[in-house]
């Protein structure tokens, strides 16, 4: 596909933080921008402000839905044939947009690319720092070596690709979501619901299992330990949730790696960082009630 012009849609609340223009300029680097679309709830820090200052035409609608329903308003403000949905914590590689353009064809209802957490950049509390070794984040960096690799997801495959898909930097065929619309209650696993209407409709979601678009979130540990069980949480409560039965024994089987792993590489920090992560997700599967605010 030739890059053409597209609108990009952000969903925004309180985002002006340290990693914010940074991520902002990426976006204005990378992707030829016609709108610059800003679905926000209600900002009280300088949020659109600071959009103002790095984009002429900017597009801002005042929403206090949640998450899914204020991605569907930014939907409906799009008036380019593809268009990007960008979170307020990503910054964009150089090259991003027109190597991923170049695997669009006319099968695709949406597509991105793998992410890398930013990790020490944006770590702010020295017990994640202490949790996270020095030998883990290499392991984690390497993924930015590794070759292009093409995951089409269907209705065949798309139980199995849970996890993998990342509305958060998802170049998006307009027309085929355009009568998208997700429930109100909805602010976690949006996008998998989105994944599942473009995929019903025949067009596959493909992933470019390419890291190179860092993540700047979680900051610290409590924010790493809620993330995950409002994550899982939000997963079950959109009806993707899988048997307890298998989350223990995936618990379990991560845990033995990590175990091995850690042996063999004389670092217990990778162990205490899969088994206390595989705790949280445990814990928000199994009391998604409590942990799913919406």
């Amino acid at each position: 596909m030739k890059p053409v012009p597209m609108d990009v849609v952000m969903c925004t609340w309180n985002s002006n933080r340290s990693f914010f223009e940074k991520c902002l300029e990426s976006i204005r680097r990378e992707i030829p921008v016609h709108h610059f679309i800003v679905v926000d709830r209600f900002s009280r820090d300088g949020t659109i402000d600071v959009v103002k200052k790095h984009f002429e035409t900017v597009v801002v609608y005042l929403s206090g839905e949640n998450l899914a329903r204020n991605r569907m308003i930014g939907i409906g403000l799009v008036d380019t044939e593809y268009f990007v949905f960008m979170d307020d914590d990503l910054e964009l590689p150089k090259g991003w947009f027109e190597r991923v353009t170049s695997h669009i064809d006319n099968r695709v209802g949406a597509i991105h690319e793998g992410v890398i957490w930013a990790g020490r950049e944006c770590m702010d509390n020295s017990l994640l720092n202490r949790l996270i070794s020095d030998k883990w984040m290499q392991a984690s960096l390497s993924f930015t070596q590794h070759r292009m690799v093409i995951m089409d997801i269907t209705l065949d495959n798309i139980l199995e690709s849970i996890g993998f898909a990342q509305g958060g930097h998802t170049i998006v065929k307009t027309d085929v979501v355009r009568d998208w619309k997700p429930s109100s209650h909805i602010s976690a696993a949006e996008d998998i619901l989105m994944m599942k209407h473009i995929v019903k409709k025949g067009y596959v979601w493909r992933i470019l299992e390419h890291h190179t678009v860092k993540h700047y979130s979680p900051r610290n540990l409590s924010q790493h330990l809620n993330k995950q069980r409002w994550h899982i949480a939000g997963l079950r409560a959109a009806g993707f949730g899988r048997p307890s039965s298998q989350m223990l024994s995936n618990f379990l089987r991560q845990s033995l790696n990590a175990f091995i792993k850690s042996v063999k590489f004389k670092d217990p920090m990778i162990f205490a960082h899969v088994f206390f992560n595989g705790l949280v997700v445990l814990d928000g599967h199994l009391r998604w009630n409590k942990f799913y605010k919406v």
